[in-house]
């Protein structure tokens, strides 16, 4: 007897496999019976030529065939020492994580990979919407177990990143996650204070509203070119309290998505007029008479912006109410 169908030191991927082979004898082949690493023998289909289904181990295999005539005799044993390999590798993806939010056009996908032998190589690709399409490949020598990583090219949108590896017996496996690239930018706009409005006081509020196509994550103010500060949420609709230096001011706003876009910055200047205006009448002078009822007061006002209005009141000496 002899087996034909498997050869010493062969490669197999398990567990199922089948042997054949073929048997000859001076009379006439009874049967061919085999048996896998020493365990219960079994009979094949066929005597000269036969073939049997068998379950293998990850690992060394011994496969015998014995054959029987019609007087019963046993051929000598044939046998084949064969490596098989039960197991697909496994691989994952540890970054990115399943739909993450990036705001960059390429992102770094790294991950681990194991098997019970040995990896051949990594291939992966990466389908965006409408159609778009990228693919890459990593071959080296991984070894049973190897930390990965490949910088891929994404589409706006949704992508999908797929990443196999194929061991040394042709077994694969296949990992994948989604990665949603926010090519869009958010916007924003000041609706309070308006450009140019004059404070008298050194604490004031700004306000507006905020927009992306996916959701926004903060808005951020700063006076000056001080520092920016988070303003209150929802972010959509934003206020914060600022605090103003005398004279001009310059109020800048800028909006973040949840992607980390961000905004175009936003700006409106105001003024804080900490400094009182002054004024003098200089018509009529102190204590001057007048034989009619009806007088004309007139007189200077200044001020380091601008001067707003001037009133004037009469305090009558026989009438204490305003006039």
């Amino acid at each position: 007897v002899a087996i034909t169908g498997k050869w010493d030191g062969i490669l197999l991927r398990g567990p199922s496999t089948s042997v054949w082979g073929v048997a000859w004898d001076d009379t006439a082949i009874q049967r061919v019976d085999v048996r896998v690493n020493g365990v219960a023998w079994e009979t094949a289909s066929g005597t000269t030529a036969w073939s049997l289904p068998v379950t293998v181990l990850s690992g060394w295999n011994v496969i015998e065939a014995q054959a029987f005539d019609d007087a019963g005799d046993p051929s000598p044993i044939d046998s084949v020492r064969v490596l098989a390999d039960n197991t697909p590798p496994v691989i994952t993806i540890t970054s990115p994580r399943d739909r993450t939010v990036v705001s960059a056009p390429t992102i770094l996908v790294m991950g681990t990979v194991s098997d019970d032998f040995r990896i051949e190589y990594i291939v992966g690709n990466v389908t965006g919407e409408g159609g778009w399409y990228d693919s890459w490949s990593l071959m080296e020598p991984f070894g049973d177990y190897a930390e990965w990583s490949q910088v891929v090219n994404l589409a706006p949108g949704w992508n999908r990143i797929n990443a196999w590896a194929l061991d040394m017996f042709r077994q694969s496996s296949v990992v994948s996650v989604n990665v949603y690239y926010d090519a869009t930018l958010p916007t924003v706009v000041i609706t309070s204070p308006a450009a140019g409005q004059v404070f008298n006081k050194a604490v004031v509020t700004i306000a507006g509203m905020a927009a992306d196509d996916l959701g926004v994550a903060l808005v951020e103010v700063q006076p000056n070119r001080g520092g920016w500060q988070t303003c209150s949420p929802p972010a959509e609709l934003w206020s914060c309290s600022v605090s103003l230096v005398p004279g001009s001011n310059l109020l800048e706003a800028r909006a973040t998505d949840i992607a980390g876009n961000p905004s175009p910055v936003a700006s409106v200047t105001v003024a804080y007029d900490d400094t009182a205006p002054l004024v003098a009448i200089v018509s009529p002078t102190d204590g001057q008479l007048f034989n009619v009822a009806a007088i004309t007061v007139s007189g200077l006002a200044s001020d380091n912006l601008a001067v707003g209005r001037v009133e004037v009141r009469n305090h009558s000496l026989f009438a204490p109410e305003d006039v």
